[in-house]
């Protein structure tokens, strides 16, 4: 069986995002841009949300989200 480690992922995509954008904020921006959902602060601050905790391992990267990830992210 297959087996998710959220806490090694989220690092990995921490160090990713950080390599990428000046901060998560812009992260979520593109990524709010890319899936043409509106661009405000309330959808800012629940994209930051989720991905803080991604990044902390709390939570893992849903299957929709991948794609969006890996494009803004330039991995495969």
């Amino acid at each position: 069986m297959f087996n998710v480690d959220n806490i090694i992922i989220g690092k990995y995509v921490s160090a990713l995002i950080d390599e990428k954008y000046n901060s998560a904020r812009d992260f979520c921006r593109d990524y709010l841009k890319k899936t043409g959902e509106a661009v405000n602060e309330d959808s800012i601050r629940r994209l930051a949300n989720k991905v803080s905790q991604i990044k902390r391992g709390r939570k893992g990267l849903q299957i929709e989200d991948l794609p969006v990830f890996s494009d803004l992210l330039d991995v495969s």
